[in-house]
């Protein structure tokens, strides 16, 4: 999986987060079944699985970096232009990284606000502080440029002037969409919180339904574009990259995605998860008769059959055109 991709869920994470933290996946504090590749014995939850792969795509880092500090310390030019040469590509992924890491951030610590807890803000905070100090040393490692080309320097400092842009564009696509506002505590995640305030002005000028989601899909399109046109075609980590993204995924709940890893629209979500757990709980966050979160603005939009209770029939042919429409939209809008 390339770096671009975990950008791209980023944005999807920042489209649904509002219904995401006041809908949070249940299974976030159930533990996984143990897989073979689990580094650690026994079953795990999703927050925890979260942790275990930041840490181990840390360590890899860690360890290109160090391969870099040894090539200053032999004094060879020919060394360091030849660790440049293997291992720009893995600084591109880090300085890429931040964007999924400044949303999931920034989520976690809204969700947390929303439901009066603390459980997803820590752990995304100490992965937040261990990206930042590994961003840092890949800067360092720009400016000092020891045995880098001047291109290789360029390049790489415009993609870090990207990435800060765009997290700020996603965490202000983020926070725009909660009713109400949000705090000036919520955008401590932007690279400038003045910036991502003034994203989040603009995001709600979008209202809802189809503008929301065409705007997203073009800013999600334009995100692509600038960073695959700035990173190379070939990612260092590629196996690291997806094992983040499916630890996301289940972190904020795979019923926001459909079995292609397309993501579904949010009434649509709630629809599945409701019918995967037959709940009629009023309380229950994704029951079918839950509407409480939805504005009644946005429920005049939708036909009166969407809103009341629908049979198994119904729910499965929704899921099925659901699916067919946002793949459809994805290859129209994300090529």
């Amino acid at each position: 999986m390339h770096c671009v991709e975990l950008a791209k869920l980023a944005s999807i994470v920042a489209l649904h987060g509002p219904d995401i933290a006041r809908h949070p996946a249940r299974s976030s504090v159930m533990p996984l079944q143990p897989i073979a590749l689990d580094p650690l014995p026994g079953a795990t939850t999703p927050l925890a699985d979260y942790w275990i792969k930041a840490r181990i795509q840390f360590d890899l880092w860690n360890r290109v970096l160090a391969r870099h500090a040894e090539a200053e310390k032999s004094g060879g030019i020919a060394a360091l232009g030849g660790w440049w040469k293997r291992h720009r590509v893995v600084l591109e992924e880090i300085l890429v990284g931040e964007i999924l890491c400044r949303v999931l951030g920034t989520l976690a610590n809204l969700t947390d606000r929303i439901r009066g807890h603390d459980e997803w803000a820590p752990v995304a905070q100490t992965v937040f502080l261990t990206h930042m100090d590994v961003s840092n040393r890949v800067h360092r490692t720009i400016l000092h440029r020891g045995g880098q080309p001047i291109r290789d320097a360029v390049c790489l400092n415009r993609l870090r002037a990207a990435v800060d842009r765009w997290s700020d564009t996603l965490i202000g696509q983020l926070l725009g969409g909660v009713a109400g506002g949000v705090p000036e505590s919520d955008f401590q995640f932007a690279c400038d919180g003045r910036r991502a305030s003034g994203f989040a002005e603009d995001r709600r000028s979008w209202g809802l339904g189809p503008v929301r989601r065409t705007a997203s899909q073009l800013l999600s399109a334009s995100m692509d574009q600038t960073l695959r046109h700035r990173t190379t075609a070939r990612p260092a980590l590629p196996a690291s990259n997806a094992a983040l993204a499916s630890s996301v995924i289940r972190m904020v709940g795979a019923h926001w995605f459909d079995g292609w890893g397309v993501p579904r629209q949010e009434r649509l979500a709630r629809i599945a998860a409701a019918a995967g757990t037959r709940s009629d709980d009023p309380s229950d966050p994704v029951s079918t008769n839950d509407t409480a979160a939805e504005s009644q603005g946005d429920l005049d939009t939708w036909p009166p059959h969407l809103i009341t209770p629908i049979d198994d029939a119904t729910i499965r042919f929704l899921e099925s055109m659901g699916s067919e429409l946002e793949a459809e939209s994805d290859r129209w809008f994300l090529g």
